[in-house]
């Protein structure tokens, strides 16, 4: 099977790792198109990764005809797998898109809770902006709510539909992509659940650490003011800041281990030493080992990760913890929804409070599975598959049906 990504950042090592290297290792060929210069071009210029090893053939388009061009000498025998959302950018592309006779697929993860998935959780701004824009928006936003309905077929603004689309919910958001009634949807788990089969699989390895017999508490690195992500867009504003996190964070720890408890911190997998890592000194760290720390832990404790899940897939009791400075920005409603969602208490760790392992102990079992099947693992998926080893057979059935 051929194989073409067209995707709006860069060909980079997370990317490889995500998307290409299961389908290269299935034996299909595949290719990468970027579109970043085209899309997000000051990002660009900023942006530009190392090749990954054993990278597939890949272009970097520069201007939007020669990609609306190219599109339009696809072969039918090509599975086309466009990341590309839908908006007043890409509606030109996705109308060149009616050019390409084939196959064409989107992927619509949702495997991160967002503040509008709960009415309880929302901004008041933010719902009153999403309302004005909903009733009141610009043409652009029109021909988008009509795009992107499953009632009515994208090419009534003159764009074509995708023929699949890849969801890993119960409940998944409404689509980015542009949608008809005759748009299969595909069912799989989240990427993330990949890392749990494969750790299954291999035996289930520990993190390293030895026990003490004290509880085991892992707390989850998961924001830095230094993370790659925000660091490489120019002009992002970051409101979480080094002085407003991590003494906080300290404090937090500090309190468990006057407790008795033993504290480890996961460290995020692309966490610097410097302006990061630095900060936890005097804790004991493991970094790339959040899934076997999270399986010997007694207590998680987390802030917006969505390595979270894995604490939900092994029935681990969760503590979920928000600052001040997460409160005045749209993470801070990311922080909020989790802690409804399992039913664990929300500290915000700026302030006074009192831990109470007792209580922070509890596992409210319904909750955990109904966030499973929204956010990780949808009812009628094989657990036992990885991502790819779901999607691959049905990508292949859409071209011979095709």
């Amino acid at each position: 099977m051929k194989c073409l990504y067209i995707i709006g950042a860069r060909y980079d090592l997370k990317f490889h790792a995500t998307y290409v290297a299961s389908a290269l290792s299935a034996g299909h060929e595949v290719e990468v198109w970027e579109t970043m210069d085209i899309f997000t071009p000051v990002s660009a210029k900023k942006y530009r990764p190392d090749a990954p090893a054993g990278a597939c053939p890949w272009k970097s388009f520069a201007r939007l005809e020669s990609l609306s061009r190219a599109i339009g000498q696809v072969g039918k025998d090509v599975l086309v797998i466009n990341l590309l959302h839908y908006d007043k950018c890409t509606h030109a592309f996705y109308k060149a898109c009616k050019k390409f006779d084939g196959v064409m697929i989107s992927f619509h993860p949702k495997n991160c809770p967002l503040p509008e998935d709960s009415l309880r959780n929302m901004y008041s701004r933010d719902f009153s902006l999403r309302a004005l824009r909903k009733n009141f928006g610009s043409l652009n936003k029109i021909k988008k709510t009509v795009a992107l309905s499953s009632s009515s077929p994208a090419e009534l603004v003159g764009v074509r539909s995708v023929n699949a689309l890849v969801v890993n919910s119960v409940r998944p958001r409404k689509s980015c992509y542009p949608i008809g009634p005759k748009t299969r949807m595909i069912m799989v788990p989240s990427m993330d659940y990949d890392e749990f089969v494969r750790w299954r699989r291999s035996g289930s390895p520990g993190s390293g650490i030895v026990p003490d017999g004290r509880p085991l508490v892992a707390y989850i690195d998961s924001f830095s003011p230094r993370h790659p992500d925000y660091l490489r867009r120019p002009g992002h504003r970051r409101p979480i800041t080094e002085e407003g996190l991590y003494p906080h964070v300290r404090k937090l720890l500090e309190k468990f281990k006057n407790l008795g408890m033993r504290v480890v911190v996961a460290a995020h997998p692309r966490a610097q030493r410097e302006g990061w890592l630095e900060y936890y000194d005097g804790f004991e760290l493991v970094q790339g080992k959040t899934l076997p720390l999270t399986s010997e832990a007694d207590l998680v404790v987390n802030m917006y990760s969505t390595a979270i899940s894995f604490a939900a897939l092994l029935g681990k009791a969760i503590l979920t913890v928000t600052t001040d400075e997460f409160e005045t920005y749209r993470l801070g409603g990311i922080i909020r929804h989790y802690a409804e969602l399992f039913g664990t208490r929300l500290i915000n760790i700026s302030g006074e409070y009192d831990l109470d392992p007792g209580m922070d102990m509890k596992v409210d079992a319904e909750r955990y599975r109904r966030f499973l099947e929204e956010y990780v693992v949808p009812p009628g998926v094989n657990m036992e598959l990885t991502f790819w080893e779901q999607l691959l057979p049905q990508l292949e059935g859409l071209l011979t049906d095709g």
